[in-house]
C-alpha cells in the first residue's frame, strides 16, 4: 500500500481500531517471547499503527495539513510511526495498548 492509500484510509478512525480477537492471538504470543514481543507486535500491527499515526499527524496540523507536500507529510507521519513504535519497544504491550485504547 502507498503513501496515498494510507491518508484516504487514515480519515476513518476505525481503520486504526484493533480486532480483539487479533490482539488476544498476538499478545499471546509477545508474552510467550518478551524479547521479541515489539517485533512481533510490529509485524502483525504495521498498517494499523501507520494509519494511527497519520490520524495523529493529521489531527495536530490540520490547520495546515491541505498545504504541505506529500513529502512532508510522509516525513511527519514517519517520525511519529517511529516514536510510537519507540514507545512500544521501550515499554512493551502496556504502552501499545494504550495507543490504540484497549482495555485490559
Amino acid at each position: 500500500m502507498n503513501f496515498s492509500d494510507y491518508l484516504k484510509k487514515a480519515t476513518d478512525p476505525s481503520s486504526y481500531k484493533i480486532g480483539i480477537a487479533k490482539f488476544a492471538s498476538v499478545s499471546s504470543k509477545a508474552i510467550k517471547e518478551p524479547s521479541r514481543a515489539h517485533i512481533i507486535l510490529k509485524d502483525a500491527f504495521f498498517e494499523e499503527m501507520k494509519t494511527k499515526a497519520i490520524s495523529e499527524v493529521m489531527e495536530e496540523n490540520k490547520d495546515i495539513w491541505k498545504s504541505m507536500s506529500l513529502e512532508d507529510k510522509e516525513v511527519l507521519v514517519r517520525e511519529r510511526e517511529d516514536k510510537l513504535w519507540d514507545s512500544v519497544k521501550n515499554k512493551g504491550l502496556l504502552a501499545f495498548t494504550l495507543i490504540f485504547g484497549i482495555n485490559l
